[in-house]
């Protein structure tokens, strides 16, 4: 019972608690509703570990998104968050990938103060300053399969036509109207989407290089195939202001013929050694890297029951068919094929790398031959940049390349060669571009990411542009920073004389699909404006020393 204090006055007494109990209850009543104070560190271990637990188990799946899913049950989860398909199967789908800008583009862009480029040589694949000289190398643009590999397609097409399980899942039902004959595919030429694309190309470096084309012009190569041809002409027409549908057919001023008796350096096929090997280089490094697509092989055979059965072989070409059908109807893209998703996610990562592998030791670093069939256009194009004649003994064409009208000396000019995927990639090795570390494992898909990937290099319409730049040294503000990558060397932004005189120093530049290249050699790392991915033209020159230097023709010959 609480304790009273009694009090008494004139009429009544008064009961009052007493002070040391109203002190208890006040305490009582400031504990039981004070917030309550966080427990102890001890209980939050179970869900910190538990989070710790699922980020390892996210790290380690997390490369799928690079083909190497580690922990399937957690890749179909994460699945979800991943990059957009669409993406996947532009990484991995080759050659046959369309063409897609990397960068900025070349003339003024990323030039530093004072600098124009002089000259331009542009590299076709068939597919606030000015430029003194540009030699662009361009592939043709899209077109259908070859015949021969548009028969292999069909025959796998009437494996899946011929299939035992006719009622597929819902994700599958385009089957049904799928057209597994390739009807009105004209093999081997453009696509109204190719002819288009090297239309709007052409529009695209009349722009960027308008000043050039006011002093020499323009000088256009290809090599003789009808859709190399047909490339330069659509380029051509859009170049000269002629509209696409247009009658105006502008051809390119020097067409070269092809074949194993031809020297030809945006054709190479004078290699006979190269020429003779049996199986034919790559193929034993793509056979053995291929087996990683068994699992596919395997899904989708028990998904549709093809009659015959599908094969590793079936699957590349099915994942080919992902890029020549979508760029197959239309003049403009219309999105990714149906055939594309036949492959899963992780299956896409490796049949790219497939191509990857097959394509580097084929014709790539990895081929004994590949750099010596790209050794002549290096030549040609150092020819170019000094204004000389060039001086070779591997491929060049020298009925062609001794007369000033049809290989016309460097000067103010553009110049463009038509040419196909696989000379752009000896041109890459004979240049030292992208060298890697050590090969491309044929084993396994490569432990971090990849470097060597077709359809950045060589998709349908690839260009590349070699760049001769002049820089107003004295115009070069000396005392900015500039910006100098890990392992390189800083050198000085040129030299002004001691009484003010200007000082001009010639450099180049590479781009590959209009995104600028390091040039990876020493001579070059010491360049002014190297951060700028400048190279001067004397330490360019050194660069290339293999192609002018060391290259051995006697390598193609066959022995007796």
């Amino acid at each position: 019972m609480p304790a009273y204090d009694l009090e008494a006055t004139a009429t009544t007494p008064l009961l009052r608690r007493s002070s040391t109990d109203s002190s208890a209850r006040s305490k009582r009543v400031r504990r039981r509703h004070r917030p309550r104070r966080p427990g102890p560190p001890i209980y939050t271990y179970p869900a910190i570990f538990s989070l710790f637990l699922f980020a390892l188990a996210t790290i380690a799946a997390w490369d799928i998104s690079v083909g190497k899913c580690k922990i399937p049950g957690l890749c179909r989860v994460l699945g979800g968050i991943q990059e957009p398909l669409e993406k996947v199967w532009m990484r991995n789908a080759g050659p046959y990938a369309p063409y897609m800008s990397r960068g900025h583009g070349g003339g003024a862009a990323g030039l530093p103060k004072g600098c124009k480029v002089d000259q331009v040589s542009i590299v076709s694949l068939v597919a606030d300053g000015d430029i003194p000289l540009t030699y662009q190398l361009h592939r043709h643009t899209g077109r259908y399969p070859t015949q021969d590999a548009g028969d292999r397609t069909r025959l796998v097409l009437k494996k899946l036509a011929n299939r035992r399980i006719r009622n597929v899942r819902s994700e599958y039902s385009w089957l049904g109207t799928a057209d597994f004959e390739l009807q009105d595919w004209d093999m081997g030429q453009l696509t109204k989407q190719g002819r288009r694309a090297a239309w709007d190309s052409g529009r695209t470096y009349a722009e960027r290089y308008a000043s050039l084309f006011h002093h020499d012009g323009i000088f256009a190569r290809s090599s003789r195939q009808q859709r190399v041809v047909e490339t330069s002409e659509f380029w051509l027409q859009a170049f000269h202001g002629h509209p696409f549908d247009g009658p105006v057919r502008v051809p390119p001023n020097v067409v070269i013929a092809e074949g194993e008796d031809r020297n030809n350096t945006l054709s190479v096929h004078s290699c006979p050694r190269f020429n003779a090997l049996s199986p034919p280089a790559g193929e034993k490094e793509k056979r053995e890297i291929a087996r990683l697509l068994d699992p596919a092989v395997t899904r989708l055979n028990g998904i549709f029951q093809p009659n015959p059965p599908f094969d590793v072989d079936d699957i590349g070409r099915l994942a080919d068919l992902c890029g020549f059908d979508s760029q197959a109807s239309g003049e403009s893209w219309k999105g990714w094929s149906h055939w594309c998703r036949l492959l899963r996610r992780d299956e896409w990562e490796v049949a790219g790398y497939v191509a990857d592998v097959a394509r580097w030791y084929r014709v790539g670093e990895g081929s004994r031959f590949g750099k010596i069939m790209g050794a002549g256009w290096v030549n040609e194009l150092l020819a170019r940049l000094t204004d000389t004649a060039p001086v070779d003994q591997t491929t060049t064409n020298h009925t062609l390349d001794d007369d000033p009208a049809t290989f016309p000396p460097g000067g103010k000019r553009i110049f463009v060669d038509f040419t196909h995927d696989n000379e752009m990639i000896e041109i890459l090795t004979a240049m030292g571009i992208r060298k890697m570390r050590r090969k491309l494992p044929i084993r396994h898909l490569p432990d971090d990411e990849r470097r060597f990937i077709l359809s950045e290099l060589i998709p349908f319409g690839a260009r590349w542009a070699v760049e001769r730049i002049e820089c107003d040294e004295s115009d070069h503000d000396h005392q900015q920073p500039v910006t100098v990558l890990a392992g390189e060397h800083p050198g000085a932004d040129g030299d002004t004389s001691q009484n003010g005189t200007t000082t001009t120093s010639t450099y180049v530049r590479l781009l590959i699909n209009d995104h600028p290249a390091h040039i990876d050699h020493m001579a070059c790392r010491s360049s002014a404006h190297y951060s700028h991915y400048l190279c001067e033209l004397d330490a360019f020159i050194e660069s290339q020393a293999w192609a002018t230097d060391d290259v051995d023709w006697d390598d193609c010959r066959l022995r007796k």
